[in-house]
Formats: C-alpha cells, structure tokens, sequence
C-alpha cells in the first residue's frame, strides 16, 4: 500500500501544544507529559498519511523506543535499501514508526502495540530465559521544531532496559545494521537521526 493511503494516528496540534503544555526537545515523565497523553486520549484521531505528511496543524505521534543493557545503547544504521529515502546511512537509537489504527483498544494501548509492532518487525530479542517479558517503560515526550519534518511529529519516547545475558539481533539485515555501544559512542556516531541526538545528550547522558 502506497504510503500516501497509509492510516495514521495524531491530534491537532492546537490542542495539543497548547502555551501551557508546550515542549522542544525531550520532557521525562512528569505533569507536562502526563497532560500531553491525557489530552491525546480524549482528541486521537485517525488519517490518511497523505494528507497530514505536510500539515503542521496535525501532530503525527510516534513511539520511539530505545533499547538498552546497562550503559550501553544499541545502535542501528539505515541501510539504502530502506524505504524511507531521508534516512539512508543515517545512524539512530531509536526503533519507531507511524501508528495504525486498532479497534477496540484505549490510545495508550495502542501506542504500546504499535511500539512492539516497530520493534518485531526491525530487531529479534531474546532472553536466557524464554518466557520473559520486555521491561518497557516510557520514560517521556520528544518534539523539536528544526525541520519540516520535524514539526509534524511527536516522540512518545519508551525505554527497554535489557537484562545482561539478553541478546539483539536485526531482522530487516537487508534494511539495518545495528550493535550495542556505550552512550557516548553513539554520541558520535555519523549522520545521527536529530530525534536520536536529543535522546542521548538530553536523557541518557545527561
């Protein structure tokens, strides 16, 4: 399916943003992100990716979750045979993506199964023990208004802390190419996603 007849999850940003809840950069869990996805929950609405992918007034939300093991991070290259073309060779901590609809689920749900939905289908994590649970939390909200791009987006920002003895590997290795490295390595690495830089130098090594 074409991504312009793609249905995709958000709120109008007026209602959203409003002066009392504004935000740039990341915000830890607290009063702001707790209004934030309570005012989600009461305006979500669905849309056709074509007709919000340029339109500021609509607030596209994305889980973005970062996958950790003690003070490491695991770090992914986007491969050229990505679709997304703006993200060739770029490097990123996160794994995310546009929601889509699920019926009969409450919006935090369904921004929970859609951030394990991106995760299956880009990375394979296993546990020494197989009947393990991830352990997901999220841990805030990201937005930044440097680019276009940029203004119609807005990070719900979950962490998987992993246990040592758990193990990642990529799924899309025709897409990815990914491995655990400390923060600050990631810090450095070349071409890193702005959502991903704002991640590490706001969170996990500040």
């Amino acid at each position: 399916m074409s991504k312009e007849f793609e249905m995709i999850v958000g709120a109008e940003r007026d209602y959203i943003m409003d002066p009392g809840f504004s935000i740039n950069g990341f915000r830890p869990i607290g009063p702001t992100v707790d209004a934030i996805l309570n005012r989600f929950t009461k305006r979500m609405r669905f849309a056709w990716r074509g007709q919000v992918e340029n339109d500021p007034s609509f607030l596209q939300f994305i889980p973005y979750c970062l996958v950790t093991q003690g003070d490491r991070v695991f770090l992914m290259r986007r491969l050229e045979n990505g679709e997304e073309s703006r993200l060739h060779n770029k490097h990123s901590i996160g794994v995310g993506g546009h929601m889509n609809p699920i019926v009969q689920v409450s919006p935090i749900k369904l921004i929970e199964e859609n951030m394990f939905r991106e995760l299956n289908e880009e990375i394979i994590i296993s546990f020494p023990q197989p009947d393990r649970k991830f352990p997901f939390e999220i841990i805030g909200l990201l937005f930044s208004d440097k680019t276009p791009v940029d203004m119609v987006h807005l990070g719900v920002i979950y962490r998987i802390d992993l246990p040592m003895g758990a193990t990642v590997r990529i799924r899309e290795k025709d897409q990815l190419k990914g491995k655990f490295v400390s923060f600050n390595e990631a810090a450095t690495a070349p071409n890193l996603e702005t959502w991903s830089k704002i991640c590490l130098d706001e969170y996990l090594i500040n």
